[in-house]
């Protein structure tokens, strides 16, 4: 998954969002999130760090042509890696495994799907013991969505407070290949949808330093939407979490915008650093 985001600016001006949506057409691939992850290239592909360990990409102690992930230095059992928040879409059965190691001492590896609002708002997937033989262990199990899913994040923990060795992670869904049943019919998905009533960002978050505030709609003052002010760049304001789109799904995305008494350009730029156009429009 490139670590690509999509940035809703407003060229130059105060301006209202009222409304942020992303969709998917019936022809896309239905349920994002599919990754494979193997640390080849020295990146976390579309996942980032959790919380303050230290991550170093070293050779396989099995293979040394083989380039794993160490995660040392915790002082959390949940410090590690995850997933992009809001990468998994509602109501879809995945299926995660990766191979974990730990040296000489064991201890339980498992996923966390944290799902903010759910009834297990930190739900363990695939919980299996590291042994003491300094071997390879696969950790896999499936877990499937909720209705809070734009907010959800996936993220591997290793209990005790352990050094462990991770390498080959995969997330799968029936739609994408790689699970079963097949075929799989595409329907018209949902992917983002934003509307401030909440007060909150949903799964996107602040881009640089304005002044972000939920107000009333000068046109209906029951509906709440976000003020975006004080920006002395023009790509402040608010943006998509990192690594949270699929390669080769075409998706739409929609939003209101207003500016007060003076007209300009407004547009999404869709970031993707390393493409041909890293900031098209």
């Amino acid at each position: 998954m490139s670590r690509t985001k999509a940035l809703a600016a407003i060229s130059g001006l105060v301006g209202m969002i009222a409304a942020v949506f992303v969709a998917l057409p019936s022809q896309a691939a239905p349920a994002p999130g599919s990754t494979t992850i193997n640390f080849e290239d020295s990146t976390l592909g579309g996942w980032q760090q959790n919380g303050s360990p230290t991550l170093a990409y070293v050779a396989d102690p099995d293979d040394a042509a083989n380039t794993v992930l160490s995660v040392s230095g915790r002082t959390s059992g949940y410090f590690g890696i995850q997933s992009a928040v809001g990468a998994f879409q509602e109501g879809v059965e995945y299926t995660v495994s990766a191979k974990v190691r730990t040296s000489g001492t064991s201890g339980a590896a498992h996923f966390t799907y944290n799902e903010p609002g759910a009834s297990n708002e930190y739900a363990w997937v695939g919980n299996t013991a590291t042994g003491t033989a300094s071997e390879w262990q696969v950790v896999t199990g499936t877990f499937t969505p909720g209705a809070g899913a734009s907010s959800a994040k996936l993220y591997i923990e290793v209990e005790g407070l352990l050094d462990y060795l991770i390498d080959d992670i995969t997330v799968a869904h029936p739609c994408d290949g790689t699970g079963e049943p097949e075929p799989c019919v595409p329907t018209a998905q949902t992917q983002t949808s934003l509307d401030f009533t909440d007060e909150t960002l949903g799964a996107w978050q602040q881009n640089g330093s304005p002044t972000l505030a939920y107000v009333a709609d000068p046109d209906d003052g029951a509906n709440t939407v976000l003020s975006v002010s004080g920006r002395t760049s023009g790509y402040f304001g608010i943006q998509s979490p990192v690594g949270a789109f699929q390669e080769g799904v075409e998706y739409t995305v929609s939003a209101k915008v207003r500016t007060s008494g003076t007209s300009g350009a407004a547009h999404f730029t869709y970031n993707e650093p390393g493409a041909s156009n890293e900031y098209a429009w």
